[in-house]
């Protein structure tokens, strides 16, 4: 990208040639074209923008043509979001930042969804006064896909498994129940959920019970501990747990 950029005629953009740069812009243009991150610069309030290799991986087919081209129309799909990016970061000297922020880009020829964090931080002269904007892009797309993937088949897993799983706070309240509780006990989920697993549990096996969840608190996982709970007709279900605790 240096010599890209070397090679690029800047008077025919706001930032005018490169000899009239601001040394602290040529300073930091230097970091960036320097670092494996991926980082695009918005130089002046119409943010023109420069980037290094990095990014220009990111742009994927929208390079070349973006280097030298203001923010707001080189990602025009995305106009609104940088617009904002120019006021709270350029002209009031402001950072933001984002954690899989979700936006539609169009890099090779198709809008598609994808996920970034990003990370804006104002680029000032030696005075203070703002000469543009930094921005840190690390896509995050396969991540967020795989979290994803990964929530989807818990949520299939939790509605589709034969078995009673049940979350439940270590003093006892209980806050998620799958629908195999109905099947099982007769309750339905919201006779359960917010109520405590003593209003369940048979009196005589309460004491083992809170010693199993005080075991938990201290992340020692529970297998096949028995227990009885009430069903809605009143008779009491034997079964046999699993529990795994969770910090979170």
């Amino acid at each position: 990208m240096a010599t890209r950029i070397a090679a690029f005629d800047w008077a025919t953009t706001p930032v005018g040639p490169i000899d009239t740069w601001p040394a602290a812009m040529k300073t930091m243009l230097a970091f960036v074209l320097h670092s494996p991150v991926p980082i695009v610069t918005l130089w002046g309030d119409r943010g023109v923008m420069i980037y290094n290799d990095a990014y220009r991986s990111f742009a994927g087919a929208r390079h070349p043509a973006l280097l030298g081209t203001n923010v707001l129309e080189g990602w025009h799909e995305v106009a609104d979001f940088n617009a904002n990016v120019m006021q709270r970061v350029y002209r009031e000297g402001g950072t933001l930042s984002y954690k899989d922020q979700e936006l539609t880009l169009i890099r090779d020829g198709t809008p598609r969804r994808m996920w970034t964090d990003l990370e804006y931080s104002p680029a000032c002269d030696e005075h203070g006064q703002p000469l543009g904007v930094v921005a840190v892009v690390i896509e995050t797309t396969e991540k967020v896909l795989a979290r994803q993937q990964l929530e989807d088949d818990r949520n299939r897993l939790w509605s589709l498994s034969r078995d009673l799983l049940l979350v439940c706070t270590f003093e006892g309240a209980i806050t998620a129940v799958n629908p195999t509780a109905t099947r099982l006990l007769g309750w339905a989920e919201d006779e359960m959920v917010g109520r405590s697993l003593g209003d369940f549990i048979h009196p005589d096996d309460m004491d083992e019970t809170a010693t199993e969840v005080a075991k938990l608190s201290r992340g020692i996982t529970t297998l096949a501990f028995e227990n009885r709970y009430r069903a809605k007709d009143g008779e009491y279900r034997l079964f046999a747990w699993t529990a795994v605790p969770d910090a979170n």
